[in-house]
């Protein structure tokens, strides 16, 4: 998989005025590979008052070093942007009996650029 997003980065070498501040906006983007596991199981029975669900997904994933950071760049801190690779886990759950939706949570470190990476979210499963 691929994670994308802007970043304000900085030329090392401000000779002349690039933008407000001396920050340009650059999209970059992080390639991702790794393992995910999914458990889902969903029963039904007469003898039930609803079925039940319950789903679990884990994931671990490393990532590679950003592309599309123009040489001789530096964050908006003024530290350089180094070519390291990085990893982020994530862990959903959908537990009857609140069983609508998926609560994700993920975490991870990207030493390229001293970046942390934090999602907290909510899906809704049409099923």
């Amino acid at each position: 998989g691929v994670i994308s997003g802007q970043v304000n980065l900085r030329h090392d070498l401000l000779l002349e005025p690039l933008a407000p501040g001396g920050k340009i906006p650059t999209q970059i983007y992080v390639f991702e590979g790794g393992l995910r596991y999914v458990y889902f199981i969903h029963a039904t029975s007469p003898y039930l008052a609803r079925s039940v669900r319950t789903t679990v997904e884990l994931s671990a994933h490393l990532l590679a070093p950003p592309l599309g950071v123009p040489a001789r760049m530096t964050d908006a801190d003024g530290k350089a942007i180094r070519v390291l690779p990085g990893f982020k886990a994530d862990v959903a759950w959908g537990l009857a009996p609140l069983d609508w939706g998926l609560t994700e949570v993920g975490l991870g470190y990207f030493p390229a650029g001293g970046w942390i990476y934090f999602r907290l979210g909510w899906t809704y499963l049409f099923y």
